[in-house]
């Protein structure tokens, strides 16, 4: 079974700025019609003991950091 080219495309585009974790691409056939999901999980590891759960930090800042 081939995968459309969109598919494939979006599932690249998902991974663009990852520093650290997962893309996926699952597919699943259900009498015969193929549905694809893309899932797209970015982990993050504390750089500093203050920034767990003291101070909000926002998303723009974390990804200055990596996360």
């Amino acid at each position: 079974m081939k995968t459309p080219k969109d598919i494939l495309t979006k599932f690249e585009n998902a991974s663009e700025g990852l520093f650290y974790g997962d893309v996926t691409l699952r597919l699943s056939v259900k009498q015969g019609k193929s549905r694809y999901v893309i899932a797209r999980e970015e982990s993050c590891i504390p750089t500093d003991e203050l920034s767990v759960g003291k101070h909000f930090v926002p998303m723009e800042e974390n990804k200055k950091t990596g996360c």
